[in-house]
């Protein structure tokens, strides 16, 4: 069977400069694994036969509905990354993915800390909106789980709040990672690659079907990675699998059960350089980007984590549709730095502090809602009733201390750094969630209302382990969502919808009284387009978003200096355009465009009237990638892709300016007999560009110039 790339969205398809001398043994492992698990290979692919464009455009999404809704019917902004958009792209993180996004800002913290996928959207985040088959991904201090890219089928980021399918969350949306699960088709794959900073990695992607049967197939895949990155003394390795099993015992039930193992001995670089000598002047000259600011012997980042649990779907008889997922995960990382905390005032010498954080996350979160179409007289209805919960046990442990400086001109490493002994935070938290909702799809012709109802019960359970005190907080919280949409016969799709969201905060006013959750209302209109048997789908739409109970500065002084009230107002409004077609002849195109007007405008504190840190105004991109038809070329594809990020502030006062920039990424591909070999070069220009997200003392570059070459072979 010919395998590809070009997979439809509703299908589940299946020392930096120096290379190690001593390559981790799972890294040779994986990519010899596939010689032990082959099946009897059947004829090898002529892949030259025919070459379509790379498939960008989805047509359905989950996330916004928890049902099987097309995008064009769906009246909230919903961006889909397809897994071949993944691999053409060659994304080494879940950030670098979202780059070409409509109102998505990725990549917080440069190109070199990828211990996390940290996201605003819509200017809100950046944490805590990740999720994962459309469950949470809970987090924890410095503690986050992350999501390894060859494991993923695509990747639906939803705009706005959407708290009436999911609970406390963000209001400027959440981004859902959707994992890969078995295929009752046999398809398989197997990859190595290498580039730049010394990084070799090699996978294995395998799925099809047990038995003759076909009531069982499977999926194993696993990944290992090794090498640099672009700062000196920071290396990224990993070691990750994740096998699955399906049970189809009659056409109306499916059991999956599933596992995943990810293991990360170095997470790469977490510290920063300042603004002076990056993007601002200094008299020394400009830091190179291979600084290191921490201490080689003391720094390290370590992170394990495990997940296991089960999808069900099963039709009823009656008509009913019962769909359930349960997942347990588990976390430990274990953090320490020595970072810079700014230079001295001979713009030469780099303070630095010490810090290490352990962390442990259980977490386990349940979804099970019961799904039914039917009609009423002219009306179509596609009810979902669900109930969801969330239970997760994290414990965190701060603590800080004195590191000696340095020249961060002339660096010399090797001082002794003694053990943090400060504590900041010590302390465990037990956090339950439980909710109860209900949406209704109502279709008249061309008509489509999508209407949902959620009530949440959220309970917080704060252990401080120094002072002994503990803290219980008992939020309740109902939100909705209420869209129109009609679709006209030429492929357009308006729509106008209001939807609102919660988010559960910490702390206590001067009084001891535990704040209430943060809350989010938007309204949003907005036009699809997606024209009747064409691959292309567009979409345009203009949002206003507000949020409430936001913390700021009390402003009686006679209740102590750091009190803080909950008077604050954030406001979010702007317009997003995006575009993903693929246009014939073997040519897909995809473009983005976003203008942000946010403001806190309600504040007793000096970001009264000002932007939100690290969110610039106005973000676009696109990209095209091409397939030759001609005989002599066939089999070669070549691709290209361009992103600017507007100027954004590092200091909620907006007195601290970072530029914006703009990045290109260029790759070439050929194909041949199931064999693809590719290489990409994201940055070739080497653009040394900078993001501030704590001030001018927490400044990190954007990705260098980085090479990478993928052979693949695909039976």
């Amino acid at each position: 069977m010919q395998r590809t790339r070009d997979e439809g969205v509703n299908e589940r398809a299946p020392g930096r400069r120096r290379a190690s001398a001593r390559r981790m043994p799972w890294l040779l492992a994986a990519a010899g694994l596939p010689s032990a698990l082959w099946a009897q290979p059947g004829p090898a692919v002529d892949a030259t036969a025919a070459l379509p464009a790379v498939t960008v455009t989805a047509t359905h999404a989950q996330t916004a509905t928890k049902t099987d809704a097309p995008l064009i019917e769906t009246p909230q902004a919903i961006s889909v990354v397809t897994g071949a958009q993944m691999e053409s792209q060659a994304v080494q993180t879940v950030g670098q993915a979202l780059r070409y996004t409509a109102g998505v800002v990725a990549e917080t913290r440069g190109g070199s800390a990828t211990r996390e996928d940290f996201q605003y959207i819509r200017g809100f985040g950046p944490f805590g909106t990740t999720y994962l088959d459309g469950m949470k991904q809970p987090y924890a201090s410095f503690g986050f789980f992350q999501n390894e890219p060859y494991f993923v089928e695509r990747i639906e980021v939803l705009k706005g709040p959407s708290s009436v399918l999911y609970g406390q969350n963000s209001p400027g949306g959440l981004v859902n990672v959707i994992g890969k699960r078995p295929s009752a088709e046999p398809q398989h794959e197997v990859f190595a690659s290498g580039g730049s900073f010394g990084r070799l990695e090699a996978g294995v992607d395998l799925t099809g079907p047990l038995d003759t049967a076909g009531t069982l197939s499977y999926r194993l895949t696993a990944v290992g990675r090794s090498g640099g990155t672009s700062v000196d003394h920071a290396r990224s390795e990993r070691a990750a699998i994740a096998p699955a099993i399906t049970w189809r015992p009659d056409g109306a039930t499916s059991l999956t059960l599933y596992a995943q193992y990810l293991r990360d001995p170095h997470s790469g670089h977490f510290g920063y350089v300042p603004a002076q000598g990056t993007f601002l002047p200094n008299p020394y000259g400009r830091l190179p980007r291979d600084f290191f600011d921490g201490e080689p012997g003391f720094n390290h980042d370590r992170r394990t984590q495990q997940a296991a649990g089960y999808e069900l779907d099963h039709r009823f008889g009656n008509g009913w549709r019962l769909r359930q997922s349960l997942r347990y995960a588990h976390l430990d990382s274990d953090l320490a730095l020595v970072y810079g905390t700014g230079l001295g005032a001979n713009l030469r010498t780099l303070n630095r502090a010490a810090f290490t954080d352990r962390d442990k996350i259980g977490a386990w979160t349940f979804d099970n809602r019961l799904e039914r179409s039917f009609d009423t007289g002219a009306l179509q209805h596609t009810v979902l009733l669900g109930l969801d919960y969330q239970h997760t046990d994290a414990q965190a442990r701060w603590l800080f201390g004195a590191a000696p400086s340095i020249d961060a001109f002339a660096p010399l490493y090797g001082m002794p750094v003694a053990a943090p002994s400060m504590p900041l935070l010590d302390q465990t938290q037990r956090l339950r969630q439980t909710g109860l909702y209900l949406q209704d799809q109502i279709r008249l012709d061309r008509w489509v209302l999508l209407a949902g109802l959620r009530h949440d019960w959220a309970d917080n359970r704060s252990f401080n382990r120094g002072s002994g005190a503990s803290t219980v907080v008992r939020d309740e919280a109902t939100t909705g969502r209420l869209g129109l949409l009609y679709r006209f016969d030429n492929g357009l799709a308006p729509y106008i919808s209001y939807a609102s969201s919660f988010l559960p905060t910490t702390g206590a006013d001067w009084q001891g009284t535990p704040f209430k959750p943060t809350t989010g209302k938007q309204w949003e209109a907005g036009v699809k387009y997606q024209p009747a048997g064409d691959r292309s789908f567009v979409s345009a739409s203009v949002f206003h978003l507000l949020q409430d109970n936001v913390q700021t500065p009390d402003p009686d002084p006679a209740h102590g200096l750091f009190a803080q009230v909950q008077s604050g107002r954030a406001r979010a409004q702007g317009l997003e355009l995006e575009g993903h077609a693929e246009l014939g002849h073997g040519l897909s195109l995809i473009a983005s465009y976003a203008y942000l007007d946010n403001r806190v405008v309600r504040s007793n504190g000096p970001d009264l009237a000002k932007r939100p840190v690290s969110v610039p105004r106005n973000t676009a991109s696109a990209w095209l990638d091409y397939r030759f038809r001609g005989e002599s070329l066939a089999g070669v594809g070549v691709n290209a892709g361009v992103r600017y990020v507007g100027a954004s502030y590092a200091d909620v006062a907006d007195t601290q300016r970072v530029p914006g920039f703009t990045v290109v990424d260029a790759g070439v591909s050929y194909t041949t007999g199931g064999y693809r070999l590719a290489l990409n070069v994201a940055n070739p220009f080497d653009r040394k560009a900078v993001i501030c997200s704590n001030g001018y003392n927490a400044c990190n570059y954007i990705q260098p110039r980085t090479v990478t070459a993928t052979l693949r072979y695909l039976w």
